[in-house]
């Protein structure tokens, strides 16, 4: 038994996966919630094995059974209409004081009475979603079924991709209400009052996201989320979280066989008799006949028939089987193409694995020091603030006089023309601390 998420697929199956970079996820964009939907049922159909992306599917009729939607006339409609906007949509992947434009989607093959459409991904969105090694977030698509506001969607992603943080426990991460509006591309008339934006796009999401999702949401004194203030505005927003995990067995685990006492097989036993009922299981649900089963397991041996299923399986999640996969099976069988499978496979996946953890620390040690030099500078304001106006300006000239560039000392005299002295400390930070240790004050 292993502790994993709440979410798992039938046996046979495997999880529809959502994988998406980060810079992917902290993206400025504003779709709707049935934009969002589409993208659910879109994203995991990439293999992001691939080096290139392919042609992908959206069954209307599936689409509108799975998200409870009525299958008429109108959802083809809304469907076309919804897809054709994400190819002009504005995507702004944002790195440092870069922006960079972009779409979700390059085309739309609406396929008129056949009841579907094939889409192709914009190719600027490829190292967001194809080849990635570190710097992605993965969840289940099951995991986000049950959102029906986009604000959800966006809170969801925001928080799984900080779940690392917390080592399969609590976790957080801070929002400005400023970074809040700029991710999601709200307009200057949207949400102009705070108590709005909180109760109809913060707490409605947070509120929905611990009912439908596998994130839990940790509410700080009664309310979905820690409102902090500077001054009598509300400033930042600290939202809490940890997985819902349950005790069940593994997707790939095997139920260990109860200990019973039983005579020993002879060798004229046939092989299917003294093997788990699960193999056989297995390859039935794949569409092999329970007499040809047994026959392969008398011919092969277990362990041949295993190892070349999981190898078959892998190939055709990685599109490599182009055949039914009943016949490729039944061809990497007869000349064991998986041998060694598993062996070459865990080589592979280890180095990966390691590379991704180290990447991991790598960032949650930049996160810690980035945190508290944020502390530090929150400290040193709240006691320069507390200073009396006059050694104020003692200090703010002291820092213009340790300016040598003349552009910035031009920024932060407008700064303190302002009155904006948070502005002036962020663009000085270095000097304006040791002015403040000069002055005997920290």
């Amino acid at each position: 038994m292993s502790e994993i998420s709440i979410y798992q697929a039938p046996e046979g199956q495997e999880l529809e996966m959502i994988r998406k970079g980060n810079q992917l996820i902290e993206a400025r964009y504003n779709l709707s919630t049935f934009q969002h939907l589409l993208l659910v049922e879109l994203l995991p159909q990439i293999n992001t094995y691939d080096e290139d992306f392919q042609e992908y599917r959206i069954d209307i009729a599936e689409f509108a059974k799975e998200n409870g939607m009525a299958q008429n006339k109108e959802i083809y409609k809304r469907v076309q209409e919804a897809l054709e906007s994400l190819v002009t949509e504005p995507l702004k992947l944002i790195n440092g004081e870069d922006v960079f434009s972009t779409a979700w989607l390059s085309s739309v093959k609406y396929r008129r009475g056949r009841g579907y459409a094939d889409v192709s991904f914009h190719p600027d969105l490829k190292p967001l979603l194809l080849l990635m090694k570190v710097h992605y977030t993965e969840y289940p698509k099951d995991a986000v079924r049950g959102l029906r506001s986009k604000y959800g969607f966006r809170f969801y992603d925001w928080l799984a991709s900080y779940k690392y943080k917390g080592n399969g426990g609590v976790f957080y991460r801070t929002f400005t209400i400023a970074e809040i509006r700029e991710k999601m591309a709200l307009g200057k008339d949207e949400y102009t009052f705070f108590k709005d934006l909180r109760v109809r796009v913060i707490d409605n999401a947070l509120k929905e996201i611990n009912e439908y999702t596998d994130i839990e949401i940790i509410k700080h004194n009664d309310e979905w989320a820690e409102y902090i203030r500077h001054g009598r505005a509300v400033h930042e927003v600290t939202i809490r979280a940890k997985p819902k995990k349950q005790r069940q067995l593994a997707i790939n685990e095997e139920p260990e066989p109860e200990q019973i006492e039983e005579p020993t097989a002879s060798e004229s036993t046939p092989e299917y008799e003294r093997v788990e009922s699960l193999v056989i299981d297995r390859l039935i649900k794949i569409g092999i006949s329970e007499s040809t089963t047994k026959k392969w397991l008398d011919k092969f041996g277990e362990d041949r028939i295993k190892q070349n299923l999981a190898y078959s399986l892998a190939k055709q999640k990685e599109g490599k089987v182009k055949t039914s996969l009943t016949g490729y099976l039944a061809k990497s069988i007869e000349e064991n193409w998986g041998q060694g499978f598993e062996d070459v496979a865990k080589k592979s996946i280890d180095p990966q694995k390691k590379a991704e953890s180290e990447a991991y620390k790598k960032e949650r040690e930049a996160d810690e020091k980035s945190k508290r030099e944020r502390e530090e500078r929150a400290r040193i304001f709240d006691i320069f603030t507390s200073q009396s106006e006059s050694m104020q300006d003692v200090i703010l000239d002291a820092v213009e006089s340790k300016i040598e560039t003349k552009s910035l000392l031009e920024f932060l005299q407008k700064d303190r023309k302002k009155g904006d002295f948070k502005a002036f400390q962020g663009k000085s930070s270095i000097k304006f601390r040791e002015v403040m240790q000069e002055n005997g004050l920290i």
